[in-house]
């Protein structure tokens, strides 16, 4: 909080609640941590970045898996597109439905595994996910393509917990969207995320000022973190740009 009040943001304070919440809150913060800033800044980058194609994995892999297997499986590889139909041979369920139920499932099991206690909780959410996707396999209630990529998204959805609703949410947003208009569904839907993402603001700031802006100084502490030495402005939407002690 000492670090974004540094910055021109304002913390708002409520009796009763440990929690405080500063503003404006911009787009670039949700994948941001703070360890960011206690180790190398290349280390801090790369795992931004990360964090960024996580997020994009996290509402994708379902989806598409779903578009393809289903509209377009002549752009999947012939052994590719052959396997995943062997696979799916017997299961009773449509790729949607399953995939649909697959989320929840997993969704269930990581919130039983944060409201138990911290030992409880981790050997829940791992024993509970191998056993029960493993049955289901085995059952032949659920095609293991689809637990594939359903855990792949869920696991890089757990990279960014500021945003694990949004990404659930969109998650089953794609995944309908994919199953009615395959991947003219799914790229209309990354259409519409983009222009409601850059159309949101905070506290009469835009949600994404400092992507907007095609320059190297606005991005020095969104996308990746720049070393200390090079970050002497604060965000875009502060009018003391310039930190104290500092030269343009």
């Amino acid at each position: 909080m000492a670090a974004r009040l540094l910055e021109g943001r304002i913390a708002i304070v409520v009796d009763g609640t440990p929690m405080v919440a500063t503003v404006p809150y911009l787009f670039s913060e949700n994948f941001q941590s703070d360890e960011d800033y206690y180790q190398s800044f290349l280390l801090s980058s790369a795992e931004r970045l990360l964090r960024y194609f996580c997020f994009f994995l996290s509402i994708s892999i379902p989806a598409v898996f779903i578009a393809l297997s289903t509209f377009h499986r002549q752009l999947l590889p012939t052994p590719f597109a052959i396997t995943v139909m062997q696979l799916r041979g017997g299961v009773p369920f449509t790729p949607v439905s399953e995939c649909v139920v697959m989320i929840l499932v997993f969704e269930i099991l990581k919130e039983a595994g944060i409201r138990m206690s911290q030992n409880l909780g981790h050997a829940l959410s791992i024993v509970g996910g191998l056993v029960v996707g493993q049955a289901a396999v085995e059952a032949r209630i659920i095609s293991s393509p689809i637990l594939i990529a359903v855990a792949l998204s869920g696991i890089a959805g757990l990279m960014l917990p500021r945003l694990k609703t949004a990404v659930f949410y969109l998650r089953i947003a794609f995944v309908f969207l994919s199953a009615i208009l395959g991947l003219y569904g799914y790229f209309a839907g990354l259409v519409f995320l983009m222009l409601h993402i850059f159309s949101l603001s905070s506290f009469a700031t835009d949600y994404t000022v400092s992507l907007k802006k095609a320059n190297l100084q606005s991005l020095k502490d969104t996308v990746f973190r720049a070393p200390w030495g090079d970050m002497r402005h604060r965000p875009d939407f502060n009018r003391n740009l310039v930190r104290k002690g500092r030269k343009r």
